[in-house]
């Protein structure tokens, strides 16, 4: 019941430990522990593992709701702010003058996550806390079951690989796309970036 309290009101554990006469940390060990316990039954149901026909499905979403092909994800990291740990000295610290730990996150056109990851320092940028992450590692080392290189719809070549979209935290690669940088752009670009 606790834990449902303080993600439904978003109190503290001072507060809940008030209310129900427990000490704070007996609060954040039952919060803690509850947490886990959801996680571990429910993660399989809320975020399963990415298959083939998954990220096919996925691309074939974005195409026919953005216009944009092979598309399979867009990708960010969510700061999430904290009171800093004892002695993590500016760990946590993060470019925008607050303790934090980053959620990246993955998601689909239907704005449903397909990976998580959690917990990662606040001074850590997006770009190396995603190519840190179990998703990407695999993405590295070709265990990732990604769709295989397809021509563009109503090309015949070259063939192209299925990517993530990011913002400009992120670095380009073959499976990793971010906008055009600059001010002067093309109206490709333009569009480009908007989509």
């Amino acid at each position: 019941m606790f834990r449902f309290r303080n993600l439904a009101t978003g109190w503290s554990f001072t507060d809940l430990h008030f209310i129900f006469k427990i000490g704070v940390s007996t609060v954040s060990n039952i919060v803690r522990d509850v947490c886990k316990a959801i996680w571990t039954v429910m993660r399989l149901e809320c975020i399963p593992p990415p298959t083939t026909e998954l990220w096919e499905s996925i691309a074939s979403h974005f195409e026919a709701t953005a216009n944009f092909s092979h598309c399979i994800g867009a990708v960010d990291g969510k700061h999430i702010r904290l009171t800093c740990p004892p002695y993590s000295g500016s760990m946590y610290f993060n470019y925008k003058d607050y303790h934090s730990v980053v959620l990246m996150a993955v998601a689909h056109s239907r704005n449903r996550f397909v990976f998580v990851d959690v917990g990662s320092h606040g001074k850590e940028c997006d770009s190396s806390i995603f190519k840190k992450s179990t998703l990407w590692q695999s993405i590295e080392t070709n265990t990732q079951q990604l769709p295989k290189d397809k021509c563009l719809p109503g090309t015949e070549s070259p063939k192209v690989p299925y990517f993530f979209v990011g913002d400009e935290a992120f670095g380009l690669h073959r499976n990793l796309l971010r906008p055009f940088g600059g001010t002067h752009l093309t109206l490709e670009k333009r569009i480009f970036n908007y989509r």
